[in-house]
């Protein structure tokens, strides 16, 4: 095996691993696994998941849901707020096909129930503190006005409500990450006791990665539908999510120079293949990813050294480290970055990836 450029190396064991970690809490709360497919966005990955029954799939995108198609996936939640530019798209999808798509604006739900060409299953997207899309929890009445409308239509079929708790990619701890589910569990079985007694087959569709990870109580909740959780990444390690060794997916880059005297080097690895997410480091500097040594056949990381890249360009990768780091490298090695968010990576990176 021989890497001479930057290369995205995904861990098949490591993966395999963290998929069972989360099916097995679905099926110890006796709920639906539906992952999301948006951080891997790989037919190859996806076939993993089916040695765990996993049969419901998660997208972010009408285009990834006509690539997932291709591999046979018959049953697709489309999670993001549906683009109505897209509908004569959506329309050709073969009926066999379950398309879940998510709506939070009465607009959309009624341009969907006029121009659909098929039956479509209806997710009411609700915000629960994240402030990004969805309608507001609290907002009763709004809700009910979504509903009613998908009710009154033949194409269009309510199934619930999906949640994002987006909120616990800023704790800071997995306490924190708790504390939050805690208050949107709450939030979520408020809404259950207002809305199940008239629609009884109603489901919630909950997701994110340090939830998933860290807790175990999902009382009201249908389907989990997390997906950076196949990789992991630095910003998951911070938050508590995950450890250094269940990081699966890493960036294989050459190192093209070195500043002894500096104690840096740069290596070929940039925006382009990292995207430009940071974290703030214990110094309180940008962090775009963590540089470790690889073991033998880019299958295993030496962790017992590290240096910080502290500033990215298109192509560069600037990293500082300590003397005994920068006397074991020599230019053309080929160094692990552990990325800040492997969802932007693996997208970036999706055409030049490589299975170990």
């Amino acid at each position: 095996m021989n890497i001479t450029k930057p290369t995205f190396i995904v861990n098949k064991q490591k993966c395999l691993q963290n998929i069972e970690k989360i099916h097995v809490k679905t099926l110890n709360s006796a709920i639906d696994f539906r992952p999301h497919f948006k951080t891997h966005q790989s037919h190859e990955i996806g076939e993993w998941f089916k040695n765990f029954s996993v049969n419901k799939i998660t997208v972010s995108s009408v285009d990834m849901a006509f690539y997932f198609i291709e591999k046979q996936w018959n049953d697709i939640t489309i999670a993001f707020p549906f683009n109505i530019l897209e509908l004569e798209r959506t329309n050709t999808i073969d009926e066999a096909i379950d398309i879940n798509l998510l709506v939070e604006s009465l607009e959309t739900i009624q341009f969907i129930e006029k121009n659909a060409l098929r039956k479509y299953g209806i997710f009411i997207e609700l915000d629960i503190n994240y402030a990004r899309s969805g309608v507001e929890v609290e907002n009763t009445k709004s809700i009910y006005r979504h509903i009613r409308i998908i009710e009154d239509s033949e194409k269009l079929s309510f199934k619930g409500f999906l949640i994002h708790a987006g909120n616990t990619y800023l704790a800071q701890s997995a306490q924190e990450v708790l504390g939050i589910h805690t208050y949107n569990l709450s939030k979520i079985k408020q809404l259950r006791s207002i809305f199940l007694p008239k629609f009884p087959q109603l489901l919630v569709s909950y997701g994110d990665t340090p939830t998933a990870s860290l807790a175990n109580d999902f009382e009201g909740i249908n389907e989990l539908r997390p997906g950076n959780f196949i990789f992991y990444d630095l910003m998951q390690r911070q938050i508590g999510s995950c450890q250094n060794t269940e990081i699966a997916a890493y960036l294989a880059a050459p190192v093209v120079r070195i500043k002894p005297e500096k104690n840096e080097f740069v290596m070929h690895a940039g925006a382009v293949h990292l995207s430009k997410e940071f974290l703030f480091d214990a110094n309180g500097q940008k962090n775009y990813g963590e540089v470790f040594f690889f073991h033998q056949n880019y299958t295993e990381i030496d962790y017992s050294h590290s240096a910080e890249i502290y500033s990215l360009s298109q192509e560069h990768a600037l990293a500082k480290a300590p003397k005994a780091f920068i006397e074991k490298i020599k230019i053309g090695d080929v160094l692990a970055i552990l990325p800040i968010h492997s969802c932007l990576t693996a997208n970036l990176m999706k055409n030049n990836t490589l299975i170990v």
